[in-house]
């Protein structure tokens, strides 16, 4: 039979014992506390990415191109901020400014848009062909925020915004009728803007109220 004293010392071993498992199951469980997921909130906005202009004038035939290697593109924007034409109404016939914008992935070849307009007829705004609409989620669950920038952007593929943007344009006269009056040739003086957006992520962790 042990005695009191080898007793307490086996009481003392197996209480030490205890207690640095429980240290290591508390230390373990703050670290899965640590670990856990939280929510995040995404706030998507347009910026400029690229852009290129090009005068216009009779006659002209113009391609402009944009490469996108990485970024996820929004919308496109094109733009005639500035339009002269000399033509006199009912005497002659104003000039038309046609466009087209295409995807070139390779050989592959996609119309995203196509336009045409005279000079007083051009949209205020000019023209904005959408290419990906706003991402349809606003929260995300992520251990922190690099993770959740990363699946925010893994969740759009990269395949529907890559590639060469293409603007071809091009500006026409249809023939004016026989001229009595002495009118000189009409020209024309413009400038077309081609614009590419996409899409910036902005990552925040709601603030928690405690009350």
């Amino acid at each position: 039979m042990a005695d009191a004293s080898s007793m307490n010392g086996s009481a003392r071993i197996f209480g030490l014992v205890l207690g640095v498992a429980l240290i290591a199951v508390g230390s373990t469980g703050l670290a899965f506390v640590w670990e856990s997921e939280s929510d995040f909130t995404l706030g998507w906005s347009e910026s400029e990415l690229d852009s290129t202009s090009v005068a216009l004038a009779n006659g002209a035939s113009e391609t402009l191109s944009i490469t996108v290697a990485d970024a996820r593109v929004s919308s496109i924007m094109i733009h005639i901020p500035q339009c002269d034409d000399t033509f006199v109404a009912q005497v002659q016939n104003p000039a038309t400014i046609s466009w087209t914008l295409e995807r070139v992935m390779g050989t592959e070849v996609v119309e995203v848009g196509n336009g045409q307009s005279n000079c007083a007829a051009i949209p205020s705004d000019g023209w904005i062909i959408p290419i990906h609409g706003v991402p349809d989620f606003g929260v995300i669950k992520a251990l922190d925020e690099t993770k959740a920038a990363d699946a925010a952007w893994n969740s759009i593929s990269d395949d529907n915004f890559t590639g060469d943007y293409r603007l071809s344009v091009d500006v026409t006269r249809p023939a004016s009728p026989a001229q009595t009056l002495p009118v000189g040739q009409p020209t024309l003086a413009a400038n077309i803007e081609f614009v590419v957006m996409a899409w910036d992520l902005t990552v925040s962790k709601p603030e928690v109220i405690l009350r």
